[in-house]
C-alpha cells in the first residue's frame, strides 16, 4: 500500500472532487461568474466538484476574488440541535457544509456545548 501524500486525495476520496484529472491554468470568465454567483452558499468543495478543479485552487482563487465566508452567524436552535445529533458519526466537514458553517466553528461550539466524539 502506497502512501498517499496528497492531502486532498486522501480526504476527499470519495467525493467528486477526487476524480482527475483537474483543470489547470487561469481561470475563464464562465468560472469566475460561477464563483461569485455560488459562493458562499454553496461550499467550496461542490465548487471544486463542479469546476473540475482542485480544492487549494478553487481556495486560492476565492482568496484572489476577496471572497469569504460570513463570519459571526448566529447558531440557531435547529442548527445546535443537528450538530448534537451528527457530532459523534460524521466527520467535521460534512457537518460544517451541511451547517453552512467552517469546521472551526463547528469544533468551537461543540467545545462550548461539552460534546465529545
Amino acid at each position: 500500500m502506497r502512501f498517499e501524500t496528497n492531502f486532498i486525495n486522501y480526504y476527499w476520496q470519495d467525493t467528486e472532487i477526487a476524480k482527475r484529472p483537474y483543470k489547470q491554468g487561469p481561470y475563464k470568465k464562465a468560472e469566475v461568474a460561477l464563483l461569485k454567483s455560488n459562493y458562499p452558499a454553496v461550499s467550496a468543495v461542490v465548487l471544486a466538484g463542479r469546476l473540475k478543479r482542485s480544492l487549494g485552487s478553487v481556495h486560492k482563487q476565492l482568496r484572489e476574488m476577496g471572497l469569504r465566508k460570513r463570519r459571526g452567524r448566529v447558531w440557531t436552535t435547529e442548527q445546535i440541535r443537528t450538530l448534537r445529533r451528527m457530532y459523534k458519526t460524521a466527520v467535521l466537514w460534512e457537518i460544517a457544509n451541511l451547517l453552512d458553517k467552517t469546521t472551526f466553528e463547528i469544533r468551537r461550539k461543540a467545545r462550548q456545548l461539552k460534546l465529545k466524539k
